[in-house]
């Protein structure tokens, strides 16, 4: 994958992302319409900021408690849980992520059931059996979407922006970003607006402070926040980049 995983605040990108929101002891979550559908799309971007030490929280997971989920293993690897009969418990990614000074994009697109993984524009994995959206876990229907939460998993802990669902379409990465004519190894986002989000597809920008799981999308499927507040808000984005301190070295 590309080693630049963002752009700093004086290149030009074309298009810029002014906010993103910050994860800490905090997650979203929206009751959804179960759908039938095994073919959707995934794509965020997003920041280290520390490491639990344990899994990761889910980046997101479709179910109730143990329903599937796309989550950062422990050893910093991406992964997938399918629930019951699905997926099982997946490496997917080939490489890990745990440079906190540059923002991943993250693309999952699931075409009737095989999802491919994009990193920062490159096809990173492929996974088969990847479970529809109203696939059961346990005896219960997926009832609930959650950014950052899985009851028996920590929070992810940094920044995210750029969050998309695709209900019903697979969508692959150059539907959320391209590589910079000038700089070809910099992967950048583009606008998203003008895409099918389908029914239960939602668009979170992050830019309205006091309602940050606002959705953008058109279809009004906002979350619900727990421990987020306006201060969550944050200007370091895909497009303006912020220095952080390198968290693997603790001596510093």
């Amino acid at each position: 994958m590309p080693l630049i995983l963002g752009t700093n605040s004086i290149k030009d990108t074309g298009y810029d992302v002014a906010n993103s929101v910050r994860l800490q002891d905090a997650y979203l979550k929206r009751t959804v319409t179960p759908s039938t559908s095994n073919t959707w799309t995934l794509s965020f971007w997003l920041k280290l900021s520390g490491h639990n030490g344990t899994s990761e929280g889910y980046l997101f997971s479709y179910g109730s408690d143990g329903g599937q989920g796309f989550y950062i293993r422990s050893n910093g690897y991406l992964g997938y849980y399918g629930g019951s009969g699905y997926g099982s418990d997946s490496t997917l990614s080939q490489g890990v992520l745990r440079d906190s000074s540059a923002w991943y994009h993250i693309c999952f697109s699931v075409n009737s059931g095989t999802g491919t993984l994009y990193i920062n524009g490159v096809q990173d994995a492929t996974i088969s059996n990847v479970a529809p959206l109203n696939a059961t876990t346990g005896n219960t229907y997926a009832v609930n979407s959650y950014i950052n939460y899985e009851a028996n998993f920590d929070n992810f802990l940094g920044y995210m922006a750029e969050y998309v669902f695709i209900d019903g379409t697979a969508y692959d990465q150059n539907s959320f970003g391209e590589f910079d004519s000038d700089s070809p190894n910099i992967w950048k986002p583009i606008d998203v607006s003008g895409l099918t989000f389908g029914t239960n597809g939602f668009y979170l920008d992050f830019e309205d402070s006091s309602n940050l799981g606002n959705d953008v999308s058109g279809n009004n499927n906002d979350f619900t926040t727990t421990g987020l507040a306006a201060a969550d808000q944050s200007t370091d984005t895909c497009t303006n980049n912020f220095a952080t301190f390198n968290n693997l070295l603790g001596s510093n």
